[in-house]
């Protein structure tokens, strides 16, 4: 997955984003993607807005759900809470941050999201080569079992094309 993301991220910035951001300021100014669509292939019956709106109510809503999901098995097993209680907890927090910073709030949230993960990518590493004793121990366990180093073990070419899919 993170070669996936890594070539989709990079082709998105270096190619995609380009070319859309010249072609949007030709369509109109568009500043969703739907818009830009109904802009650029003149729909004047609006039909492309109303096909991706129904696709982002379904899917984003799926999406959120997760996140609620996840959210309240969270508070139950780190705080001991009951499940609906820390569903409830979540969908609050969520409902404020939105309805008080709107979009701005949800960039801001996933900003640092992306900066913990970054810094927990490469602090894991780090840690865990200070417990191990440094790459002596890595030669050892290929040593004991070499199967355990092999990245490809037990993938389909059907499970590589699609956590390549995912970028």
């Amino acid at each position: 997955i993170s070669i996936g993301l890594t070539l989709g991220a990079y082709i998105n910035y270096f190619v995609v984003a380009p070319r859309l951001r010249v072609y949007t300021e030709i369509a109109g100014d568009a500043i969703t993607l739907p818009d830009f669509f109904k802009n650029r292939l003149d729909d004047k019956k609006n039909i492309i807005k109303i096909i991706s709106g129904l696709i982002i109510v379904v899917f984003f809503t799926l999406y959120t759900h997760s996140g609620f999901v996840s959210g309240g098995k969270l508070f139950e097993s780190a705080f001991g809470l009951n499940y609906h209680a820390g569903l409830l907890i979540v969908a609050i927090i969520v409902i404020f941050y939105t309805f008080f910073g709107g979009y701005l709030a949800v960039s801001i949230t996933d900003f640092f999201q992306g900066v913990i993960m970054l810094i927990a990518m490469v602090m894991v590493p780090i840690v865990a080569l200070l417990k191990l004793n440094g790459w002596d121990t890595f030669h050892d366990i290929a040593q004991m079992k070499p199967t355990n180093l092999d990245l490809f073990r037990g993938t389909t070419v059907l499970g590589i094309v699609s956590l390549f899919s995912w970028g």
